[in-house]
């Protein structure tokens, strides 16, 4: 099941230079803060923190793509496809298939990968999140751009679990760095034709955010021109 897929739209930037700098510097703390737990937590600790002491099923990994190896990599790919293609057409899925790698090459973003232990021949990828700590009309925050869950592995709370690993990552920071302003939500991207995820992401407690086009641009021409929505969800 694809869960979130990034616009590929790119944030959107405002504000002074001085308010610019405060949320870099947010988002500088975050990648620090998130980078730094994340090596001292080694895959084990992290599976036993997402999944509990007494599951040793699945094992968690998160980090740059070059932190995977190149069949890892391939299994990504593969479930993106896999779960993404049929929201696209053959040709502007290869597109959007050529800048997501590209895109998933960048220094700031950062994959979450979900393995399973239990596999006869080796672990299996079962679920990924692809996140960053961005800018959103001049406020910091953690935005979903992918989260894939293997059809064989679906409804078993992965893509939850997920989702609670961003929103740690991002209460993680907020509790480490006091001067400069938190991070206030987890933001994503979904279908709309894609409804099974849309009630996943509100049982999640997201809704449609301000900037969605179904809000912001609600009153004009283009309103019913988009086919994917903007959810959020804040920080407590």
């Amino acid at each position: 099941m694809g869960l979130a897929t990034h616009s590929g739209s790119g944030s959107r930037r405002s504000g002074s230079r001085t308010a610019k700098d405060t949320v870099l510097c947010t988002l500088t703390h975050a990648y620090a803060v998130t980078d730094c737990t994340l090596t001292l937590d080694d895959d084990a600790n992290l599976g036993n923190r997402l999944f509990g002491s007494s599951d040793d099923n699945f094992k968690v990994r998160v980090g740059a793509l070059s932190s995977f190896t190149a069949s890892q990599q391939r299994e990504l790919f593969e479930v993106l496809q896999q779960n993404m293609a049929p929201f696209y057409g053959a040709h502007s899925w290869k597109t959007k298939m050529a800048r997501q790698k590209k895109e998933s090459k960048q220094t700031d973003a950062r994959f979450a990968a979900v393995f399973d232990t239990q596999h006869a021949n080796d672990e299996k990828l079962a679920a990924f999140m692809q996140f960053r700590f961005v800018e959103e009309e001049g406020e910091p925050v953690v935005y979903i751009y992918e989260l894939q869950v293997q059809a064989n592995y679906q409804t078993q709370g992965l893509g939850k679990k997920l989702v609670a690993l961003a929103e740690q990552q991002g209460n993680r920071a907020n509790q480490a760095v006091t001067s400069a302003p938190p991070l206030t939500k987890v933001m994503l991207t979904v279908h709309k034709s894609n409804e099974r995820a849309r009630a996943f992401y509100r049982r999640l407690g997201f809704d449609v955010d301000d900037i969605s086009p179904a809000k912001s641009d609600a009153e004009g021409d283009d309103a019913g021109y988009y086919d994917y929505e903007i959810l959020s969800k804040p920080f407590s």
